[in-house]
């Protein structure tokens, strides 16, 4: 069962490849993250099965 809670994972400039080891063992021990954005390079490379939330119509609203 996960811990209830925030955590804080930067994505890092571009793809996977550029995650620390921890951030990437993170992502696939939880089942879905928020993002500021889905327009990341790295988020079409995250694990399978995440579900994934984004902030963008937040950002892109007047």
């Amino acid at each position: 069962m996960e811990k209830p809670g925030i955590t804080i994972v930067g994505l890092g400039p571009a793809g996977a490849n550029l995650l620390t080891r921890e951030a990437w063992e993170w992502l696939t021990s939880v089942s879905e993250v928020y993002l500021r954005t889905a327009f990341h390079p790295c988020v079409k490379e995250l694990p399978t099965g995440l579900e994934v939330h984004s902030f963008d119509d937040v950002y892109e609203q007047e």
